[in-house]
């Protein structure tokens, strides 16, 4: 991620943070430095580095569409897959902190802004906060 910050930097591009939401009730079994109020887990930084990447493959087609004829409805897939195993940064096993039985495949729609797990269909929000560089 170091190296995706840099970059960024040097082009005077702006960073951002994904994080997904959780219930209310288990907030304070996640690190307190891993939380932004009122709810909001931060993923870890190779997710956050991998989520980032994707977004703004995402963004560059979309817009590139659209740009080239308005009227048309965007084709391109806002959907990624990813894997948590051994990179949740709010706990101190890097594990997941409840639902261990549910793995730990998600697939993440950029369109929706949600999350959803590949074995239970459990879905919740996900959100991209953007961070100034300078």
């Amino acid at each position: 991620m170091l190296t995706q910050a840099e970059a960024a930097d040097a082009r005077g591009e702006a960073l951002a943070e994904w994080m997904w939401q959780e219930d209310k009730a288990r907030v304070g079994r996640h690190d307190p430095a891993s939380v932004r109020a009122p709810d909001w887990i931060m993923y870890a930084d190779v997710v956050n580095a991998q989520l980032e990447e994707k977004f703004r493959d995402y963004q560059k087609v979309r817009n590139s569409q659209k740009a080239s004829n308005p009227r048309a409805s965007t084709t391109v897939c806002p959907i990624v897959e990813i894997d948590l195993e051994g990179k949740v940064r709010s706990t101190a096993t890097m594990a997941k902190a409840f639902a261990a039985e549910t793995g730990t495949a998600y697939r993440i729609d950029f369109a929706a802004m949600t999350q959803k797990n590949l074995h239970s269909g459990f879905e919740r929000k996900v959100q991209r906060q953007v961070k100034n560089v300078a």
